[in-house]
This record gives C-alpha cells, sequence and structure tokens, in this order.
C-alpha cells in the first residue's frame, strides 16, 4: 500500500489460506509494518471481524471474552463487530487476563458495575474452578 503522507486512508486485510482462498475465520494478529521511519502505526492486535462477529451469533454464542482492550478493528469507525453482537443479545467482555487459566472447565462469573445510561461498563471477572 502506498499513501500520501498526513492524508488518512483506508485498506483491507484479507486472510488466505494455502491455495489462496479467503479465511473467514482467521483469529490471528495483524501486524502493520513500514518502511517510513515516521509513519505512526497501530500496535499487532487480534480484533473480531464483522463477517466472524455475525458466525459467532449464527452458531449460538453467548458470550464472547478478548484479551484486548476492545473487540472491534482498531479505529473502524463503523463499529459493525459490536453492533452485530449486542444487537443479538451476545454478551462483550474485553480486557480480560487470559494468560494463566487454569486447565479444565472452569465457571466464569462476571460483575460488572451498574452505570445508568451506558451501554458498557468496568466488571470483574472470576473464574471458579
Amino acid at each position: 500500500v502506498s499513501a500520501t503522507a498526513n492524508t488518512p486512508f483506508n485498506f483491507t486485510v484479507t486472510a488466505q489460506d494455502l491455495f489462496n482462498n479467503t479465511a473467514t475465520s482467521f483469529t490471528g494478529t495483524v501486524a502493520f509494518t513500514s518502511s517510513d521511519v515516521v509513519a505512526v502505526l497501530p500496535s499487532n492486535y487480534t480484533f473480531v471481524a464483522p463477517d466472524a462477529a455475525q458466525y459467532l451469533v449464527d452458531n449460538g454464542v453467548e458470550l464472547v471474552g478478548v484479551d484486548y482492550l476492545s473487540i472491534e478493528q482498531f479505529h473502524s469507525g463503523h463499529h459493525r463487530t459490536h453492533r452485530t453482537l449486542l444487537e443479538h443479545g451476545v454478551v462483550i467482555i474485553e480486557g480480560l487476563d487470559l494468560s494463566a487459566p487454569p486447565a479444565g472447565e472452569c465457571q466464569l462469573i462476571c460483575l460488572p458495575l451498574r452505570l445508568e445510561g451506558c451501554d458498557g461498563a468496568p466488571a470483574r471477572a472470576v473464574l471458579v474452578k
């Protein structure tokens, strides 16, 4: 991708498998690089694409938790992932520490603060073995 300095632009990243088929269930990390030493790029992050959010809804998923600050693509502007999930009653938990959950089945207890007029709130998430 080539762009003019200080001019915003959009681009689409498409994951492909070894046979050049679009990999719609890609859950890897997107890394941005540039030969421009002054370019400001977002950090590496993983997000749920809008089509993946629809896939989760279609398959009856009731809760999605991620260990990043947002489930949405960085500066997406459209918020389609959030809207797709929330409009279908799927609970989103962002900012989880998933580094050391115990092996085996656990019960997840999520204790959000009750805040009026908000569509989200800080919460304490606890795993019980």
